[in-house]
């Protein structure tokens, strides 16, 4: 049985001595996974120095077909880069904090699922977000059940990257049975630091992710020893994160 105040306390105790490490692998991370966003606004940006305006409203009619062609390149570049970059990273990241609970964390695990199995962690990673999207073109909230009962799923792969994806959601769906709430409102006791992050336009977000995703780590750890605890899982499908990928 775990707690909020445990984990986030576990999670400050971790972070106190690779919190540097760890805001910078938040950092690469976010810069990886958002890539296709900057590339957008440099669309964006370029447009509106070659026609002189401060505003894409400003805009002369003709330009917005231009406008749609390389906001549509974006969007494909977003897709892509989400799929066989972003989803990747995050598995890593997992590993990343994972692996930081049990010794000094190398800066290869936010690398690691790029190196052993990807095109199976790829496929996993995509499988999961596309279950997640269509429960939500169904109403909302099973969208929102879903990627809680999912939450699971990348922590699973940074531990077995050869773990298929049926396994993974099935495992990950057993561990977050009756846990959803208490996940959602673990989630949610960050709100208040994000609002603070807010203010400083976002620049304090920098520092609240590491302390958010140590916590989370916490969570899948607590999770994960129920789901060996009660045979769920087999020891040999969750080797642990003392040895590198």
């Amino acid at each position: 049985m775990w707690t909020r105040e445990q984990l986030k306390t576990n999670a400050k105790g971790r972070l106190s001595y690779f919190f540097w490490p760890a805001f910078l692998a938040c950092l690469l991370s976010g810069l990886l996974t958002n890539g296709a966003r900057g590339i957008s606004v440099g669309f964006q940006t370029r447009i509106q120095m070659q026609y002189q305006v401060s505003s894409l409203e400003q805009l002369p009619p003709e330009a917005y077909g231009l406008l749609f062609g390389e906001a549509t390149v974006a969007s494909l570049a977003g897709i892509v880069l989400a799929i066989f970059v972003g989803n990747v990273v995050a598995v890593g990241l997992c590993r990343f904090f994972m692996e930081g609970r049990e010794h000094p964390a190398n800066f290869s695990a936010l690398f690691s699922a790029f190196r052993v199995n990807y095109g199976n962690v790829v496929k996993a990673q995509l499988l999961t977000n596309l279950s997640v999207f269509l429960w939500s073109l169904l109403f909302v909230v099973p969208g929102i059940i879903k990627s809680y009962q999912y939450c699971m799923v990348p922590y699973l792969l940074a531990e077995n990257p050869h773990m298929d994806a049926a396994r993974a959601k099935e495992l990950s769906r057993w561990m977050t049975d009756g846990e959803k709430m208490d996940i959602f409102v673990l989630e949610l006791s960050f709100i208040g630091w994000s609002l603070l992050c807010a203010l400083t336009c976002g620049l304090g977000y920098l520092f609240l992710a590491p302390y958010i995703q140590a916590t989370f780590a916490e969570l899948y750890e607590a999770l994960r020893e129920k789901a060996l605890a009660y045979g769920a899982a087999a020891p040999q499908e969750l080797p642990g994160f003392g040895y590198m990928l």
